[in-house]
């Protein structure tokens, strides 16, 4: 149901306003230096902006020709979109968190426990392998770890995009009214 609702929103964006969420995105993160500037982004050369007042100038280019009335619907939607992902975004977090040092807790208490049953038996050759597991394990958690945070980069890249949308239609209906 919610992915059905994401694409709706999604459509009236690309169909009332002109606004593909995934394009605008793109050339977002690439004007704010989130993706790599030899990155196989699939935008033309011509939304590939360097500075904020060139992005500045592109929104304000395409949205010149819009009346108050749908600037304002425009700017009512972006608002909408920014207010649905506070929730989710937040929660999203906690749980992340959460279930990362409880995992973490888990293996130190499995490895504690390994390393002293290995202690009493004497197990040299064990021992070591269990140090390949632990370190093996904690590259496993490092990586899972920087996923999660390129992931709340990416939300926080996104929240930023709609906020500076937001501003750059606040300012052309203020210019109109």
């Amino acid at each position: 149901m919610r992915g059905k609702r994401k694409q709706f929103i999604t459509e009236i964006g690309k169909l009332s306003y002109d606004f593909d969420f995934s394009l605008e995105k793109k050339i977002y993160g690439y004007v704010s230096m989130e993706y790599p500037k030899n990155s196989n982004l699939k935008i033309p050369e011509n939304l590939k902006f360097t500075t904020y007042t060139e992005w500045k100038n592109y929104v304000q280019k395409k949205y010149i020709g819009s009346n108050a009335q749908q600037l304002e619907n425009f700017l009512h939607y972006l608002t909408a979109i920014l207010k649905r992902r506070k929730p989710q975004n937040e929660n999203l977090k906690m749980m992340v968190s959460a279930v990362v040092a409880f995992v973490f807790s888990l293996l130190a208490n499995l490895f504690i426990e390994i390393n002293d049953i290995l202690k009493r038996e004497n197990i040299f050759a064990i021992f070591i392998v269990e140090w390949f597991l632990i370190f093996g394990v904690f590259f496993i958690m490092v990586y899972y770890f920087e996923q999660s945070i390129r992931f709340f980069t990416q939300n926080d890249m996104e929240d930023n995009m709609l906020k500076d949308y937001i501003k750059v239609i606040e300012d052309m209906l203020n210019r109109k009214q």
